[in-house]
């Protein structure tokens, strides 16, 4: 399923893995602030979103570094395993379609 276009902040982002069919990947920490009350004070708690991003599309991640506030669209897909047990787990995924700078952090 493709999510609209939302901002985050750069949390992370991480050297590159492979995985156990040998493809290359990052992981991307992306933040989304919680939301403030009137007086700019946060309402609960920053969101935190781990992101896959796999080598095909590395190139959307030059030039972008944790601080960066950005513009991300997101595929999200789930999933569903059983174990040995038979205990049901469920699983949610993310993966960039587009990320671009929004506003460089400026020291």
């Amino acid at each position: 399923m493709l999510l609209p276009e939302h901002k985050f902040l750069i949390e992370k982002i991480s050297t590159e893995h492979t995985s156990k069919s040998g493809n290359s990947y990052r992981e991307v920490i992306l933040k989304k602030s919680a939301p403030t009350d009137e007086f700019g004070d946060p309402v609960g708690k920053d969101d935190l979103f781990k992101i896959t991003v796999w080598e095909k599309h590395f190139d959307k991640l030059t030039g972008l570094n944790p601080g960066d506030k950005v513009l991300v669209q997101l595929y999200c897909n789930g999933s569903e395993t059983i174990d040995q047990n038979s205990k049901i787990y469920y699983a949610v995924n993310f993966t960039i379609r587009q990320i671009k700078l929004f506003a460089p952090i400026t020291k």
